[in-house]
């Protein structure tokens, strides 16, 4: 952690997988480090500069941790068994 005109500035954290993401980023929510910062996964960067951006990313990797642990299905299903309402 490094201090910065007033802002915790988060060390860019690298993550193999969403659901390590999304612990530590708990985890850092609940210790008041969501201000500015990174978060990569894999090859992809994140960066945030506001608590609501962090939200906002925090939202995401809970999404992305439940589909790569399988909790959450991206399938869809069709209303009505897939057949046109009359």
């Amino acid at each position: 952690m490094v201090e910065n005109l007033g802002y915790n500035i988060r060390a860019m954290a690298n993550f193999s997988t969403w659901t390590e993401a999304y612990a530590s980023m708990l985890d850092d929510l609940a210790a008041g480090n969501s201000k500015v910062g990174s978060v990569t996964v894999g090859d992809k960067v994140l960066r945030y500069r506001t608590h609501d951006d962090f939200l906002n990313l925090l939202n995401h990797a809970k999404t992305q941790a439940g589909i790569d642990s399988g909790a959450v299905s991206l399938r869809v299903y069709a209303k009505n068994g897939g057949r046109a309402s009359s």
